[in-house]
């Protein structure tokens, strides 16, 4: 320093202003690991949890539909029910009618029989009551209501409901994610400097998958009206409502004091 004043202080004002530029451009350190077995990350922990969420228009109906029959014999209520959902399963051999059941995905429910106990005899069996269900989903909400109403005379509807699609729910779901990811993040800066922390560490951390969120005012809310057109084969008018999509996120970090 005493021999090269001039270039000494020339090294450190250069050395200084590359600093400041890397400083500048480079993003903010990532907070410091801890490990969670270590006894250091025993003192200083808390908890924090965030949620980001969205509110989506539910696209897609599903519709249970079932046919009961009480007969003398079980396999006579077997056919019974049988014939009644092959009404369903006729429209797959028509041109026409497999035009009506585009878009409209079919499957399976449950199926059961059971027996008919007299009232006044206990164990003795007078009838037998064969059920069969069957579930429809379709994001044309107007294809499907007509074909719950033209399957009313064989098919009963028990249920209908709405949900937010898997496409759309894959779609808001990384951001989401990173909007809660971010939410953490900041939570975790505003707890250390309010407990005077000079930084923290991440001791563990949980990242939720997208699921509805239910607090009372969204969620699967369908709305049903029938169409006065026909009396025997109602068509139902629905109304999807919407649903509250929500990822959390939630850890533990440790509050470093230098």
């Amino acid at each position: 320093m005493k021999r090269f004043p001039q270039l000494s202080m020339l090294f450190l004002a250069t050395a200084m202003a590359a600093g400041s530029a890397i400083a500048a451009e480079a993003p903010a350190p990532a907070p410091k690991v801890v490990s969670e077995n270590s006894q250091a990350a025993k003192v200083n922990l808390v908890h924090l949890s965030t949620k980001a969420d969205q509110v989506l228009s539910n696209d897609t109906m599903m519709v249970r539909l079932f046919a009961e029959h009480d007969s003398k014999t079980s396999q006579e209520a077997f056919d019974q029910t049988t014939q009644a959902m092959d009404r369903l399963f006729e429209l797959q051999r028509t041109e026409a009618g497999k035009a009506k059941l585009k878009g409209i995905k079919i499957s399976s429910g449950g199926r059961s029989t059971t027996p008919i106990y007299a009232k006044e005899a206990p164990g003795v069996i007078v009838s037998w009551r064969d059920r069969a269900e069957i579930d429809l989903e379709s994001q044309d909400f107007k294809a499907l209501s007509s074909l719950v109403s033209e399957l009313a005379a064989d098919l009963q509807m028990e249920s209908i409901s709405f949900k937010v699609s898997d496409q759309a729910r894959k779609a808001v779901e990384e951001k989401l994610t990173a909007q809660a990811i971010l939410q953490f993040s900041q939570k975790a800066e505003v707890t250390t400097k309010l407990l005077r922390g000079s930084d923290y560490g991440l001791v563990n951390v949980s990242v939720g998958d997208v699921s509805p969120a239910y607090d009372g005012q969204y969620g699967v809310r369908p709305m049903m009206a029938y169409s006065s057109k026909s009396r025997s084969a109602p068509e139902p008018q629905v109304a999807a409502g919407d649903s509250k999509l929500s990822v959390s996120v939630s850890g533990t970090i440790q509050i470093l004091h230098r």
